[in-house]
């Protein structure tokens, strides 16, 4: 029985010795790691001999200081604007014009970047949602009731137009609202909760939420999109990272070999996946861009007037069993917005300091910082 106590006596010692040696070892590699650290940050002039000895001594950690350094300076270097001069930005734009004119099918891809003049933030700009919550900063909600068409919009309504569907009529039927219907979706949960008057199946929202591919014809008419790509020859693409557009590769025609690809024309201020392989990179403001360009190419850009917006006659109304199933703000007229009864005006408004949650703005702003709070 003695002998057993003392080899458990024995065990218990040797673990706190190997604990305390681990523990010494690793006071030692933290204290030798600032050590280093800090004669990096010194010019060769400055060193002494000793330091050079200590560099040349943990040449390991060295390399390794050095690199993480490097990936800062490029990362810093990424998230950057970078804005061309009045020169280069009208020479720039005058290339785009002419393979605009050119193009025989010309597709544009947007980014939050074109809504930044309606003072709705975009993700990785200085500003942006993702920077905000990497420096622990609250960031509250935008009031998308309030928000406008920025001239970049207009822009693209004489290029372009799209439609929302509800996915489970044959054909397709489109509910159009006055509100964001993306209150309670999330990734791959994309039921509003209200029913289709036709079908009376469930309506669901057409956003492709982070974390999501678009496999499907919806959310966005994947389908057209895809065989839309496919058919271009020129892709200009506004305001966007393309950190989540770079992922899809037959939006860029990756199989085919890269002197058949459609030419690559991008606008951000900041560095994008994409930029090595564009024909032409702008760095200026979509509105700036849009507004030269168009010039360009003689076509006038129309003035929004919100009393025309053809959302009010396309919306669909509420069912009676509908009226209380949403709770953000009613788009509305000019003419008309102090005759509107708000069915939740007895309901508490959120301050402008409130967090945002739920939607397709909220969820990822939710994701974003329990990210933050367990990292």
């Amino acid at each position: 029985m003695d002998n057993q106590t003392n080899l458990a006596v024995s065990s218990r010692t040797e673990k706190k010795a190997l604990e305390k040696a681990k523990i010494l070892q690793r006071e030692s590699d933290r204290e030798v790691f600032l050590l280093v650290g800090r004669i990096l940050k010194k010019t060769e002039a400055e060193r002494s001999e000793e330091e050079a000895s200590v560099l040349l001594l943990h040449r390991n950690l060295v390399d390794e200081l050095i690199k993480r350094q490097t990936r800062r300076n490029e990362l810093k270097r990424k998230q950057e604007e970078v804005f061309d001069d009045a020169d280069e930005l009208k020479r720039k734009v005058r290339q785009l014009a002419v393979a605009v004119q050119q193009a025989k099918h010309l597709v544009v891809y947007t980014g939050a970047g074109i809504s930044t003049a309606a003072s709705i933030p975009d993700y990785r700009g200085p500003n942006g949602v993702w920077t905000q919550l990497q420096k622990g900063r609250v960031f509250s909600s935008s009031d998308l009731s309030k928000a406008e068409p920025t001239l970049t919009h207009m822009c693209i309504k004489m290029l372009y137009q799209d439609m929302l569907v509800c996915t489970h009529c044959s054909p397709v039927r489109e509910y159009v609202r006055l509100f964001d219907v993306t209150e309670r979706t999330s990734l791959h949960r994309h039921g509003t909760g209200r029913r289709c008057s036709h079908c009376g199946k469930e309506l669901r929202d057409t956003i492709v939420h982070f974390g999501e591919r678009g496999t499907l014809e919806t959310p966005l008419n994947w389908k057209a999109a895809a065989e839309a790509a496919k058919m271009a020859d020129v892709i200009l693409c506004l305001g966007s990272s393309l950190k989540v557009l770079k992922k899809y590769a037959c939006l860029w025609c990756m199989n085919r070999p890269a002197d058949k690809r459609p030419k690559l024309y991008i606008i951000n201020l900041q560095w994008t996946p994409k930029d090595d392989l564009a024909v032409l990179k702008i760095h200026a403001k979509c509105d700036d861009v849009m507004n030269l360009l168009m010039k360009e190419l003689h076509i006038h850009i129309p003035v929004y007037v919100r009393v025309d917006d053809p959302i009010f006659s396309l919306a669909t109304p509420l069912h009676p069993d509908e009226q209380h199933s949403h709770t953000r703000a009613l788009i509305a007229r000019h003419d008309v917005i102090d005759d509107i009864i708000d069915p939740f005006s007895d309901l508490q408004q959120p301050s402008e300091s409130q967090q945002v949650c739920g939607g397709w703005f909220g969820r990822g702003y939710g994701k974003g910082r329990k990210k933050k709070k367990t990292a």
